[in-house]
C-alpha cells in the first residue's frame, strides 16, 4: 500500500465533508475558499521611511550625504510637506507631472529624481529649503497693511490738498522696503 492509497481509505470522513460541502456550494467555490485559507498571510507592510529609501540606494558617497540629509528633513516633514509641495516641486523642475496620491508613495520617486541633480543644486535645495512648505505670511501681511495705511493717508493729505501724489508704492514693493530696514518706507 502507498501513502496516497493510505491516505485515501484514512480518510474518509474527510470525503464526506468535502462531498457534503460541494453539493451545498459547488466546487468553484470550494475551490476558491480552500485557495484562500491555504494561502500563507499578508505580512503587515511596513511603511518605508525616506531615511530607508536612501539608505538602500547606492548612489556616489558624496551625493549620498546630501540625500540623507533631505531624507531626515523629509521625514520630518520639513522638506516637500505636503503631496502638493511634492507635485509643486516637480513642476519647477519641469518634471512630467507624476501623480502623487501621498507622501509615502513618492518616496522613491523623490529620490531617485534628487539623485539625478548636482551636488550644487541639492547643496542649494538644502542650504535654502527650498519646497519647505507655505512660505511666513507675517511679513507680507504686514506689508499689505503699511500700505493700506499709507494709502489711505496719503489719500487724506491728497485730498485736503487737492494735489495727487503718483508715488505710491506697490505692495511688494513696500514688503521689500520693510524687509530692508524693518520699517515701511512711504
Amino acid at each position: 500500500m502507498t501513502l496516497w492509497t493510505y491516505q485515501e481509505t484514512s480518510m474518509p470522513e474527510l470525503d464526506e465533508q468535502l462531498r457534503l460541502l460541494v453539493q451545498q456550494y459547488g466546487i468553484a467555490e470550494v475551490r476558491r475558499r480552500l485557495s484562500a485559507i491555504t494561502r500563507p498571510p499578508k505580512q503587515p507592510r511596513v511603511r518605508r521611511s525616506a531615511t530607508d529609501c536612501v539608505t538602500g540606494m547606492n548612489p556616489p558617497s558624496n551625493k549620498k550625504e546630501r540625500l540623507l540629509t533631505l531624507a531626515q528633513l523629509f521625514d520630518e516633514k520639513f522638506f516637500l510637506p505636503t503631496a502638493a509641495d511634492i507635485s509643486n516641486f516637480f513642476e519647477a523642475y519641469g518634471v512630467s507631472k507624476a501623480k502623487v496620491k501621498g507622501r509615502q508613495n513618492a518616496i522613491p520617486l523623490i529620490f531617485r529624481f534628487l539623485c539625478s541633480l548636482s551636488d550644487e543644486r541639492l547643496d542649494r535645495i538644502i542650504k535654502e529649503g527650498s519646497f519647505t512648505g507655505p512660505a511666513e505670511l507675517g511679513p507680507i501681511a504686514d506689508a499689505i497693511k503699511a500700505q493700506s495705511a499709507s494709502m489711505s493717508h496719503q489719500d487724506n493729505n491728497a485730498s485736503s490738498s487737492g494735489q495727487e501724489n503718483n508715488a505710491l508704492e506697490s505692495p511688494s514693493q513696500a514688503w521689500q522696503n520693510q524687509r530692508s530696514d524693518g520699517e515701511p518706507k512711504g
